[in-house]
């Protein structure tokens, strides 16, 4: 990345990280004003609220992962994969229930690299479209932002989804239309208290997240082609590393993620296990492997790579079924 874009991108980072600093600066110093005013005091705590609320955070794996062990075929192409890309192996590969994405991402304060598997993407996959998936997620890594971005970047995410994508409870409304029914209002059910404040804070958060979805995007752009060149020549590598066909047939399914789910949730529907319904993937797959790609998965391998991830492919089948209802 030239100089310029990267003294730019570390000067916002900073700008990120002072944020929180700045709010809990505002708070001390109103608290320590000598007025005295419960006002006063109502508004140093908010600021320091908000000051704690916006700390930096490192980047860390989901909650809602699950470790992968024992699973050599797995862990064998993986580590292919991150060779011929030029990085080094993941130290833990977790899967994820419903994430439609592989990821390689470097996590906590050592920076330990983890690559993240979504069971759907994954599942629906074919043996070489599952190394073009790989190949993807690892030259991303190849970035070389630092701590300082990786954690701004990492704190934007955080504070544009608390911002701009929270909603309300469907849930809450439902019942709260059950209720005003049974007593009464069979039209219309006037909103309470609860509603009123929520939509407040989402108008709200709207208005200060489009800043923070600005600074984000900028970021991102800042630090867009560090580590590997632009992003021709990042596709060349994985279609290198893949092959031209199974990438093409990676981001055909990405582009249209119902490809991916309609079919399997409906074998989920009709009761299928987990290497039923994933021969019948297989068998739909188009023949990619490519004589040219440096890393192939024979379908015998993909087999077994399938094999130690049953157990995380029917629980993530339980929980697409749970999306069904």
């Amino acid at each position: 990345m030239p100089r310029v874009r990267r003294t730019g991108a570390y000067t916002l980072a900073l700008a990120v990280h002072g944020i929180p600093v700045l709010m809990l600066a505002l708070g001390v110093l109103v608290l320590s004003s000598p007025t005295g005013y419960l006002l006063t005091w109502l508004v140093g705590a908010l600021f320091i609220a908000i000051g704690v609320c916006l700390r930096p955070r490192l980047p860390r794996i989901s909650p809602d992962s699950e470790p992968v062990t024992s699973a050599p075929a797995l862990e064998a192409v993986v580590s292919r994969v991150a060779s011929a890309v030029g990085i080094k192996p993941p130290v833990r590969i977790v899967a994820r229930d419903l994430d439609m994405g592989v990821f390689y991402q470097r996590v906590g304060l050592r920076r330990e690299p983890v690559l993240s598997i979504g069971l759907p993407l994954w599942f629906s996959l074919s043996a070489q479209q599952r190394v073009a998936a790989l190949a993807e997620a690892c030259l991303v890594s190849r970035k070389r932002n630092g701590l300082v971005i990786e954690s701004a970047l990492w704190a934007l995410d955080l504070w544009r989804g608390a911002l701009l994508e929270s909603g309300p409870l469907s849930h809450r409304w439902t019942s709260h239309t059950m209720m005003a029914r049974e007593l009464g209002a069979a039209v219309y059910a006037p909103p309470t208290l609860y509603d009123s404040v929520g939509m407040v804070g989402r108008v709200l958060g709207r208005g200060l997240g489009l800043p923070i979805l600005g600074i984000e995007r900028t970021l991102i752009r800042l630090t867009r082609d560090t580590g590997y060149g632009d992003a021709d020549s990042s596709m060349g590598v994985i279609d290198q590393v893949a092959g031209p066909k199974a990438v093409a047939g990676l981001h055909m399914l990405l582009d249209a993620p119902g490809r991916i789910l309609a079919p399997v949730q409906s074998a989920v529907v009709r009761g299928e296990s987990p290497m039923t319904i994933r021969a019948s993937v297989v068998s739909r797959a188009p023949e990619d492997l490519s004589r040219d790609a440096s890393v192939q998965l024979a379908e015998a391998d993909s087999k077994r790579i399938d094999l130690e991830l049953e157990r995380h492919y029917s629980r993530a089948l339980r929980s697409l079924s749970l999306l069904v209802d």
